[in-house]
Parts: C-alpha cells; sequence; structure tokens
C-alpha cells in the first residue's frame, strides 16, 4: 500500500479542488495551517489534477446571481472574479511505500506557471498554467452589469420617494 501525504501552500484566494486519479480530495486545513490530506491506494503512479471551478459555471448561475444582487439591493452583493483566471495543472507523481508532496501556488497572472513542487517523488508535469475561462468573463461581466443598474434603480427610487413624500426633516 502506498500512501501520499499531499498539502497545499500558497492561498490562491480560493479553495481549489484537487483530484487524484480521478477522485475528488477533501483537503482539510492541518496544525501548520496548510491544507492537506491522505491518500492510500495499490499503483505506484497517480495523477494530480488542481482546478478551479466557477460560480458562474455552474447551472442556474443567472438566477442565483440575481437574487443575491437583489437581496444585497446590489451594494452588498458578492462580488465575482472578473479576470476569471483558472488554474490548468496536471502532473503525475511516482509513489514510494510514504510519499510526500507539496504545491505551493504562486502569484496568478495570465499565461503564468500555477504552482510549484515540493517533493523528493519523481514528477512528470502535463500542464501547469493559468488561463482565463472565457465563459466565466463574460458571465460575470454580464452580472457586474446587472449591479451598477440594480444600484442606479435604487438610487432613482430613493430619490423619487424622497422628492415625492419629503425627507419631513423642514
Amino acid at each position: 500500500m502506498n500512501v501520499l501525504h499531499f498539502f497545499v501552500t500558497g492561498y490562491p484566494g480560493y479553495r481549489p479542488v484537487v483530484m487524484i486519479d480521478g477522485q475528488r480530495i477533501k483537503l482539510k486545513k492541518d496544525d501548520k495551517g496548510r491544507l492537506s490530506c491522505a491518500y492510500t491506494t495499490e499503483a505506484k503512479i497517480v495523477r494530480v489534477t488542481v482546478l478551479r471551478y466557477f460560480e458562474t459555471n455552474a447551472k442556474g448561475w443567472f438566477w442565483l446571481g440575481l437574487l443575491f444582487l437583489l437581496l444585497g439591493l446590489g451594494i452588498f452583493a458578492p462580488s465575482y472574479s472578473r479576470r476569471c483566471l483558472a488554474p490548468a495543472c496536471c502532473f503525475d507523481v511516482w509513489l514510494g511505500e510514504q510519499s510526500e508532496v507539496g504545491v505551493n501556488f504562486v502569484r496568478a497572472k495570465k499565461g503564468g506557471r500555477v504552482v510549484e513542487y515540493r517533493t523528493e517523488c519523481g514528477v512528470q508535469e502535463y500542464s501547469n498554467v493559468y488561463n482565463v475561462d472565457l465563459r466565466a468573463k463574460r458571465r460575470a461581466r454580464v452580472l457586474a452589469l446587472m449591479q451598477a443598474l440594480i444600484i442606479i434603480g435604487v438610487l432613482v427610487t430613493g430619490v423619487l420617494l424622497i422628492i415625492k413624500y419629503g425627507l419631513g426633516l423642514f
């Protein structure tokens, strides 16, 4: 039985999704403040993939975004990433009986590296680059436009109510 101790350092600004051999792995904070997990397998080689899922790529993204914008009156609504940089990171790791593999996220920039590896094991890298998710970016722009329209609507409604009923201060 081979055990892979996997950990993530460097805060990328989102919670990364880690898949090992196609299985989504749940990462938990350890005593050092890193996100980590232990994965047990019979295989000598495992494929590790690091992803990011954007909220705006989910089913019902428009209605969910509209609900949050309306409840927050456009001001207290969550902000969506407008850069929409998604990591495309995939690599194979050759395992021993007890293997420790760490990835350290580097600053996100288009076309830049996603992670640096910290391991004694052999690593075969397939991809390690940030790509722009155009679909998420387009949808984030739609939500930003909706937010601006809702803020303008709230301000116009407030002004009209003040004009009609007055402030009651004078």
